[in-house]
């Protein structure tokens, strides 16, 4: 446990956002804290995606999520950071602010947070035996997946970097979306060989053999009601997930904390940053976090008396 009593700046929050503040504000105070909730750095990205490929950074022309967070985290001083601390309430006296957490309590001239989606719940299929042992909401190895017939469920970015990792090494990938419109750019599938996609279907139902887990899935068009009934060794569900946001009494819109041209919340001296916030032309990509950073230390600077 820190012995500070004042840290000019706590995170809350470890995923590549929180982890690109905490590079970015060390150089410039030396008491800043980062507080994640869970036992290892990394938030969803580190939970849900690391072999996926990010090719949107300046610096990188494409490199894995899992490497990148390893990039990260070395780049911090280990000593600046807590895991399993989950932050229960944020109170403002006088000129700082109290992060309350479990059985203890720490002061910060600012707080910036790096929260995401918060604590989140994959979305499942929505029909029963989507329990199955082979229904997927991660990839932790590509190689898991060599040579086996997968159906994967989205139209999202997600679902088309999954479909764009897992065909070099899959045998066969059923693309399953719900509607006609792919909301990523799907146009590198059209010459794929063994990629079929299937739009606009839903899964109907599930058929499981005597170990539990799914052998044949049917899905329906929803336009004509036509039916196809799909092998497979695997379903990768890419629904997106459930958020639980802590909210903190500060003011929000569907999801996100409401910021002003600086990143700072309706409440002085709390800052939000990346997939915790929305404005217009923003992307829910990585590389903007590092633009969003930049103007929040800005702000810190000249409010800190640093410059």
């Amino acid at each position: 446990m820190p012995k500070k009593n004042l840290f000019d700046v706590i995170i809350i929050g470890g995923g590549p956002a929180g982890l690109i503040a905490l590079a970015k504000l060390e150089p410039h105070f030396d008491n800043v804290l980062l507080l994640e909730a869970k036992n290892v750095l990394g938030g969803q990205v580190q939970a849900l995606y690391q072999e996926k490929t990010i090719a949107d950074l300046r610096d990188f022309s494409l490199i894995k999520a899992e490497q990148y967070l390893e990039h990260l985290i070395n780049k911090i001083n280990p000593q600046h950071f807590l895991l399993n601390t989950q932050v229960k309430d944020l109170l403002l006296q006088k000129n700082k602010v109290i992060v309350v957490v479990e059985a203890a309590s720490f002061e910060a001239k600012c707080v910036v947070l790096a929260t995401g989606l918060g604590f989140y719940t994959p979305r499942t299929l929505g029909i029963n035996g989507d329990d199955a042992s082979n229904i997927h909401y991660s990839i932790a190895k590509l190689q898991n997946f060599k040579d086996r017939e997968i159906i994967i469920f989205g139209g999202g970015d997600s679902a088309l970097d999954w479909t764009r990792e897992l065909m070099k090494v899959a045998k066969k990938i059923y693309l399953v979306h719900r509607r006609n419109e792919f909301r990523g750019d799907a146009t590198f599938l059209l010459k794929q060989e063994n990629v079929t996609i299937l739009t606009p279907y839903l899964p109907l139902s599930l058929d499981k053999n005597n170990e539990g887990s799914v052998k044949q899935v049917t899905v329906e068009n929803i336009l004509n009601h036509e039916q196809l009934t799909l092998n497979c060794d695997d379903i990768i569900v890419s629904y997106g997930s459930i958020p639980t946001k802590t909210a903190f009494n500060l003011r929000a819109e569907t999801g996100n904390y409401l910021i002003n041209q600086d990143f700072e919340t309706s409440t002085s001296n709390i800052f939000a940053i990346g997939d915790a916030i929305m404005y217009e032309g923003k992307k829910k990509r990585i590389q903007p976090i590092y633009d969003e950073v930049d103007t929040v230390i800005k702000t810190l600077l000249k409010r800190l008396h640093k410059i």
